[in-house]
């Protein structure tokens, strides 16, 4: 009679064994009471967000740690478009660390309550409560929905406009207007303007209305505007007929 053949066993490598311990090691800290979220730290809460952040958090406590909870609270706090950034981070232990940082406005817009010009160019609607910010007022123009790339106004370079103010004065005495063209007027609240143009060339632009104002205070008045576009051809002009030079 034929000889059966032995079935052959299957060996395995001690390297399989290794990385199964690995593996099981893992998922026991993973689900473990004691790798569950016992404390988040937070770093840059504004005071006006932290009863919001810590309602987000609040599901975490005795949970165990997963890289998709964590992205879930991630997306909760980026709901409020005043955070910039948030970043969750949390070791096996529990001990985890969420970490913020907030857009900081520069303008309020004209007529539209709680929207708001960010210093890097967002246009939003905030939350918070702001105090001092110059008024922006955009070409209706400029507020229709833009097909594209491109736009005929630039948010963040109008943004830096808006942080110069202090340089001037108060930025409160002043109101921002871009036309529909995107060229930039400075309007002064007691009278008087500042035709910028376009925005290249800032520094050079308010170093010269900084000059001017020094050699005739009473520059900016009622009827008057002062033409800066080309810094070095400035020019004062009249506006209101009635008004003496």
């Amino acid at each position: 009679m034929p000889k059966r053949k032995k079935k052959g066993r299957l060996r395995l490598r001690p390297g399989f064994w290794w990385l199964l311990f690995v593996a099981n090691t893992a998922v026991g800290l993973m689900t473990s009471p004691l790798t569950s979220a016992t404390k988040v730290a937070v770093e840059g809460a504004e005071p006006f967000d932290r009863d919001r952040i810590a309602k987000e958090l609040r599901p975490l406590e005795g949970q165990p740690w997963s890289a998709g909870a964590g992205a879930k609270v991630q997306t909760k706090v980026l709901a409020l478009p005043d955070v910039r950034t948030a970043r969750l981070s949390q070791n096996l232990f529990g001990r985890g660390l969420l970490q913020l940082t907030y857009r900081d406005a520069v303008a309020q817009l004209d007529k539209a309550p709680g929207m708001v010009l960010a210093s890097d160019g967002t246009v939003y609607l905030s939350t918070r409560k702001w105090e001092g910010l110059p008024l922006l007022s955009l070409d209706p123009v400029l507020q229709k929905p833009i097909v594209g790339f491109w736009q005929p106004w630039k948010p963040r370079e109008v943004a830096n406009v808006c942080r110069a103010l202090d340089r001037l004065g108060s930025p409160r005495e002043f109101a921002v207007r871009v036309d529909a063209r995107g060229a930039v007027c400075l309007n002064r609240q007691s009278g008087g303007s500042i035709v910028l143009g376009s925005t290249e060339d800032l520094d050079a632009k308010l170093d010269k209305v900084r000059e001017a104002l020094r050699e005739e205070p009473t520059l900016l008045r009622p009827g008057f505007e002062f033409d800066v576009t080309v810094p070095d051809r400035a020019v004062l002009r009249r506006t209101d007929s009635k008004e003496p030079s």
